[in-house]
């Protein structure tokens, strides 16, 4: 079972997730101990989070203190019946299905022929009998399937930890006539002792509603993981693996691009090591701008396949196609627009921009930050920008296009990071001076050497801040070069107060060494970290 869900080839691109697994291997002892909990790991499409759930269960497929079996909704979410007897069908082939082939479980006739502890064959026998009516009861059938993990367990007198990827695919259950609510009967044996779930989904805001909106039937039923992008050093292990360049710069770019996304950076590489070794191209960053560039927008592309397949798949499945639309373009061109400007560039009432905004949040496309619409994904975007424009190209394009698009790529880029930069630095002024009675600006050394984002004094004190604005913690290499800078400016013999300002928080070790500095921390909400 465990080579078709996840083949060796794949195994040696984990990278990044050890305290994920730790957090697991922590339910798992949990359950084992008797205090059953559940867990939801959530992150956008392609993050990692259904290797994760199999290196779990590689690393735990021995243990016989307890059952796994994985299961992705998505490919089976169709009718209550077929949905009812694949989930049990896999499950009946992961645990006891040996040199079988997966597809015999996957049928009606399977539940009664195929080999299983003889303890669960009065369960399947009920479902059975449930599919061989001329109209067989959905919501009741949905309830055999559900309940025959607890089933297994307290038979079989074992623990059980099922995963469950994509699980908000679970809602569409709802639409079948006599169903109901999908999740009130999944609810029913959802926290029981024997058995305990790994749930995991790519639509974040519809999942957060499931376990966190206090009229789901699953509020508060499993805790939640968030799985971040990769560190610029993370990145770099997940490079290493694919190419056989050990070079900074290329590592760095490849993060530039990928934004830390786990896909992303593995198909620019893969995509530089094809183009290195079928073309003898030298491995430099502008071939890895070109990768970025091919894998894209190029109709062959990996990259584009998966931003391609989230923009039809979500708009899909919205109810509003042409205006959602029209939103995602227009933020291609200018992003941070609150709902006022959204409403009179299209021309809609407040109420109807409110509702496509908050639709396209819903499906994950596009973030909320203080009244302000960004996308999630920046490569996405990028997507957006020259694919939904016509722009794409070819299967393989000509040394006259890559030209032009590498130079575009540089200016957009710059342009982006450069105006991230200015409005976030405002945006922080703004705030800090308001939070500590100050008057602050940009110091610039006046031989150009030095610079220090915000400065300002009150009563004799030098208040001096540090905005890292990007996906990654702040290390302790980034405390150590803002505490130097300072050091070699005019400010280093006065008096004064020091914080950083970070996006993504802080590193163990850095805060340790901002302590010993002196250095303040401060979070994206300007809130203090002890």
């Amino acid at each position: 079972m465990l080579d078709e869900i996840y083949p060796k080839s794949i195994r040696l691109l984990f990278t990044n997730r050890e305290s994920e697994l730790k957090q697991l291997h922590f339910f798992k002892n949990e359950l084992l101990a008797g205090r059953q909990k559940n867990i939801c790991i959530l992150a956008p499409r392609r993050y990692g989070k259904s290797m994760l759930i199999k290196e779990f269960i590689l690393k735990n497929i021995k243990d016989k203190n307890v059952l796994l079996s994985y299961i992705n909704l998505e490919p089976i979410v169709t009718t209550p019946y077929d949905f009812a007897i694949k989930f049990v069908g896999t499950i009946n082939y992961q645990l006891f299905g040996e040199k079988q082939e997966y597809l015999e479980y996957l049928t009606r006739d399977a539940l009664i022929t195929k080999n299983v502890p003889p303890t669960l064959k009065n369960h399947l026998n009920m479902m059975y009998n449930e599919l061989e009516k001329a109209l067989p009861n959905p919501s009741h059938l949905l309830t055999l399937a559900f309940s025959y993990p607890y089933q297994i367990a307290k038979t079989l007198d074992k623990k059980m930890m099922l995963s469950l990827d994509e699980f908000q695919e679970i809602i569409a259950l709802r639409k079948q006539k006599g169903v109901g609510n999908p999740l009130s009967l999944f609810r029913e044996y959802f926290s029981t002792d024997n058995v305990s779930y790994i749930l995991a989904g790519s639509i974040v805001s519809i999942l957060e509603s499931i376990f966190s909106d206090a009229s789901s039937p699953l509020f508060a039923q499993a805790e939640k993981m968030y799985l971040k992008p990769f560190t610029r050093e993370a990145t770099a292990e997940l490079v290493d693996k694919s190419l056989a360049v050990k070079n900074h710069a290329i590592r760095s770019m490849i993060y530039k691009y990928s934004a830390g996304h786990p896909f992303y950076i593995y198909h620019i590489t893969k995509r530089i090591q094809m183009l290195h070794e079928l073309q003898g191209l030298k491995i430099t960053p502008e071939l890895v701008k070109t990768a970025f560039i091919i894998e894209t927008i190029s109709v062959e592309g990996k990259i584009y396949d998966l931003c391609d397949y989230m923009y039809r798949i979500s708009l899909s499945k919205a109810r509003y196609y042409a205006p959602l639309k029209s939103i995602l373009n227009m933020l291609t061109v200018e992003e941070g627009l609150n709902q006022s400007k959204v409403a009179r560039k299209l021309r809609l009432s407040q109420g109807a921009a409110k509702e496509y905004l908050n639709e396209l949040v819903k499906l994950g496309l596009i973030a909320e930050s203080e009244k302000k619409y960004y996308y999630q994904d920046s490569v996405l975007k990028y997507w957006v920008a020259y694919v939904q424009k016509g722009l794409e190209l070819g299967g393989f394009p000509s040394k006259k296009d890559m030209m032009a698009f590498v130079k575009e790529l540089d200016e957009k880029f710059q342009k982006a990071s450069s105006e991230l930069g200015k409005a976030k630095e405002y945006e922080f002024k703004v705030k800090l001076e308001g939070k500590y009675g100050l008057v602050l600006k940009r110091y610039v050394s006046s031989d150009g050497q030095i610079e220090l984002d915000l400065v300002g004094e009150k009563e004799g004190v030098v208040y001096i801040f540090e905005i890292k604005w990007r996906n990654r913690p702040v290390s302790v290499k980034d405390v150590l070069g803002f505490a130097g800078m300072v050091e070699q400016s005019s400010f280093a013999a006065r008096k004064k107060k020091l914080f950083v300002i970070s996006k993504s928080g802080f590193g163990r070790k850095a805060l340790m060494m901002a302590k010993k500095h002196k250095i303040t921390c401060l979070n994206r909400n300007i809130d203090k970290i002890d």
